[in-house]
């Protein structure tokens, strides 16, 4: 190889590298941007204390299909109040 075709070698490759570069930090000021627009600020926990009592005085029966719904869906012992 001669030097000029070494320094050519040497001339692609610092090319390619400023090339990944910059799609890197491309994509990295993307997702900050998506990070910093996708998030919410209200983080309050809502009081549900009401709503729950509400729905435990109300006597409700579960339907069958409810108890198997829920047996489906969280793997825990459902027929009890």
């Amino acid at each position: 190889m001669t030097p000029t075709e070494k320094e050519y070698q040497i001339h692609l490759a610092k090319r390619n590298q400023q090339s990944q570069n910059a799609k890197s930090r491309n994509a990295e000021i993307i997702n900050n941007k998506v990070m910093r627009n996708g998030t919410t600020t209200d983080n309050r926990i809502p009081n549900m204390r009401n709503a729950y009592s509400s729905v435990r005085n109300n006597d409700h029966q579960p339907t069958p299909e409810e108890i198997d719904f829920l047996r489906f869906t969280s793997g825990s012992f459902v027929d009890c109040k």
